[in-house]
């Protein structure tokens, strides 16, 4: 099983690597007109990342509206990716996916 810190760490790689292709992504909105590509794939990538340890352990797999909203509360912080991993390593160890500092 995974620590806290080692799920925090894998998380923030992969967001890491996905911002690297952040250049080449088209600068305009995706069919939903609220978020640049990149953002969406960010989005994708963590969603993806966080569903792998929920589904290791038999919990409900996270949806793209939970990933948004912690996006959402990430946003805007001068450690933004830090943050993102932060809030995705917490609701991947949410067994009921609202753990305390979501609410």
């Amino acid at each position: 099983m995974s620590s806290p810190r080692s799920l925090m760490k894998t998380l923030h790689a992969a967001l890491v690597e996905a911002q690297e292709y952040r250049q080449c992504m088209p600068m305009n909105f995706n069919v939903n007109d609220v978020d640049p590509y990149w953002n969406t794939y960010e989005m994708l990538t963590m969603l993806k990342e966080v569903n792998v340890y929920r589904r290791s352990r038999g919990w409900q797999l996270a949806s793209y509206g939970d990933i948004k909203r912690v996006e959402t509360m990430a946003a805007g912080h001068v450690d933004y990716t830090t943050k993102f991993a932060l809030y995705c390593a917490e609701l991947a160890r949410s067994e009921d996916l609202t753990p305390p500092s979501f609410v």
